[in-house]
């Protein structure tokens, strides 16, 4: 079976030729040897852009690491008892809402 995509197959035994993707989802007929150049080329492209993937990662690993050695360095050492506790709205208990039931009836916040 060879995928189209979404889950659709279609059946490739004793075919000649094969049902390849040829950009943009459009599909074209092409042969075995035909389709075998074009995967070649696509794993080729592929390994280029891990390649380079992997070069901004390593470069952005860096800048983060200069970044957080500056920020330390630009910041006065503080041990835990100095740092001050700030609360806001979120860390605050929050006070229980008063409830418009109607009687004894049940609301779909209960």
């Amino acid at each position: 079976m060879v995928p189209l995509g979404s889950g659709v197959h279609i059946p490739s035994s004793g075919t000649e030729k094969v049902v390849v993707d040829l950009g943009s989802n459009i599909f074209g007929e092409r042969s075995i040897e035909s389709a075998i150049e074009i995967m070649h080329s696509r794993q080729q492209d592929l390994e280029v852009v891990i390649v380079e993937i992997n070069e901004q990662k390593l470069a952005t690993e860096e800048r983060i690491q200069e970044l957080v050695k500056s920020f330390q360095e630009s910041t006065p050492q503080q041990t835990s008892e100095e740092i001050p506790i700030i609360e806001d709205e979120h860390t605050k208990p929050q006070k229980p809402r008063r409830r418009r039931g109607f009687g004894s009836e049940l609301t779909l916040d209960d």
